[in-house]
């Protein structure tokens, strides 16, 4: 498994941690139930193949919540894969790392590569698609 260091080194160009609102922000989001915006999408990480999301969900009658999103991408698109359980935790010392950790839980436990889809992973069987052995590279 790759630290945080190693997959930005490997990647370059194709990692990125994006903020579009403090942690701050967020919180206040929290606390009042009022964005001033519709990005309710306020950190992403794209490592490779993969992305995890904090995603902010506004439930009705109920207060709003954080949770990590996830992607992979296929064929140069990007593939939804959906909800993780793993809860969001904003009061971490660094939420990119944090971010990391989770992202690579969720390859980790799906077989899936930051570089490559291979035929043999269970994000594919969950998703009833598979990838041309020929198509691999590693």
């Amino acid at each position: 498994m790759y630290t945080l260091e190693e997959i930005k080194e490997v990647l370059g160009d194709d990692y990125a941690f994006k903020q579009t609102k403090t942690i701050e922000e967020v919180k206040k989001i929290l606390e009042t139930g009022e964005m001033a915006d519709n990005n309710d999408v306020p950190f992403v990480l794209e490592a490779g193949n993969l992305d995890v999301e904090v995603f902010i969900y506004f439930d009705e009658g109920m207060p709003p919540f954080l949770g990590y999103y996830c992607c992979v991408r296929e064929d140069g698109c990007w593939e939804s894969y959906g909800d993780l359980e793993d809860r969001v935790n904003l009061d971490v010392p660094d939420l990119e790392a944090e971010m990391f950790r989770v992202l690579a839980k969720f390859a980790e436990e799906y077989s899936l590569s930051f570089f490559v889809q291979n035929e043999n992973n269970t994000y594919d069987s969950h998703n009833n698609e598979t990838e041309d052995e020929e198509d691999m590279e590693i």
